[in-house]
């Protein structure tokens, strides 16, 4: 079975990935058709209006003054009542696209709640972390207890 093989170009790494997945026989046997997309700038949006004043001081306390497009296309489908699922390339601001809305309705309803589901504990640690670091670095409540897919509960 063939499969479509798509990489983002950039910083290197994914070059030196595509090279070598091109040379590999036994993999690029497997490859029906082979693209490199180009890197492209982010289409940036402003912070929506609606987004709580803490949420607001700990993204800036990281940096981040403005939200990607495909951000502010979640944010608005998820506040209209819509379920998303957000595709981009990787270190494209997924992560911040679903928690963006998800710790807004935690602060508007505190009793609210949010599952996280992720199809590897290493990805869950990850994304835990990123969550942390915005959590953690603003004025916003930390959740009280996290799983992990072993079901190893971590304190926050």
């Amino acid at each position: 079975m063939g499969c479509r093989a798509a990489i983002e170009t950039g910083e290197g790494n994914a070059d030196r990935h595509h090279r070598g997945a091109r040379r590999d026989p036994e993999f690029s046997e497997r490859v029906t058709h082979w693209e490199v997309v180009p890197a492209r700038q982010g289409v940036y949006a402003e912070i929506p209006p609606g987004v709580d004043d803490r949420v607001c001081t700990a993204l800036k306390a990281r940096g981040i003054g403005r939200i990607y497009s495909h951000q502010l296309a979640t944010w608005n489908a998820v506040r209209d009542g819509r379920s998303v699922v957000p595709v981009s390339p990787t270190a494209s601001g997924k992560t911040l696209a679903y928690n963006l809305p998800v710790l807004q309705t935690l602060l508007e309803y505190p009793d609210a709640r949010a599952l996280y589901l992720f199809p590897s504990k290493a990805l869950s640690q990850d994304q835990q972390s990123e969550l942390n670091e915005v959590v953690l670095g603003g004025e916003i409540p930390p959740p009280p207890v996290s799983a992990t897919s072993c079901c190893t509960i971590l304190r926050w």
